[in-house]
């Protein structure tokens, strides 16, 4: 039993402690290089998937695009 509520305790506090790292997508912060003849820039492109069994699969896409013309 104290074992069990060691290792809670110890997964609960490593989890208040960790975070996601924050995604800085100011537009000023794009190269020149980048931007010379470019329509369009993918600032930030994640994909997660979580296999639930042998016939189901969840796929999540987050994606930043700056446009750069009208």
């Amino acid at each position: 039993m104290k074992k069990n509520f060691f290792t809670l305790t110890l997964f609960t506090l490593f989890n208040l402690f960790t975070y996601a790292q924050n995604q800085n997508l100011n537009i000023l912060l794009i190269p020149d290089s980048l931007s010379i003849n470019a329509n369009a820039i993918i600032r930030y492109d994640h994909t997660d998937i979580e296999v639930l069994n042998s016939s189901k699969m969840i796929v999540s896409k987050k994606m930043a695009v700056t446009i750069m013309n009208k």
